[in-house]
């Protein structure tokens, strides 16, 4: 199963439900693959780096259904926040391009940064909020594209 498609139908019926559907009956179940991962930091980008052992993870993730991490960043720019006294390490508050490397590395699924997500203030949560909805849009509008051509 194609995992833009698992999301797409997925994505459908939780919509469905939500507005008074009901789950489908009878329907034959197919395996699916779910990559789950831990904490996702980076802090630069890695879509240029050719380690065979690197990439064999890359294609792991790529290659299930649905690959899922917890994403321990703050997405923001240097003028979407400021620090607080949580924050004092600086180090998860990166630039918001690194979703696209979050991405690119095949995640289709992300939690949100449990214990950082207020370093940067709220403008942080926000920025962080925008920057992944962006991605989801985007990963959607390519599904829905992939789908109907």
């Amino acid at each position: 199963m194609n995992r833009r498609h698992f999301l797409a139908g997925a994505g459908g019926v939780a919509a469905y439900s939500m507005f008074g559907g009901h789950p489908l009956q009878g329907a034959a179940a197919s395996p699916i693959t779910v990559a789950a991962t831990g904490d996702c930091i980076l802090s630069r980008r890695v879509s240029h780096l050719k380690d065979q052992g690197f990439l064999d993870v890359v294609q792991l993730l790529r290659s299930a259904d649905c690959a899922y991490g917890n994403c321990e960043l703050v997405m923001a720019a240097g003028d979407q926040g400021y620090p607080t006294a949580a924050g004092s390490s600086l180090s998860v508050v990166v630039d918001p391009k690194m979703a696209e490397e979050l991405a690119w590395l095949g995640y289709d699924l992300m939690a949100t940064a449990n214990n950082h997500s207020t370093d940067y203030g709220v403008e942080g949560v926000r920025s962080s909020a925008w920057t992944a909805l962006e991605c989801a849009v985007l990963a959607l509008r390519s599904a829905i594209q992939e789908r109907i051509s």
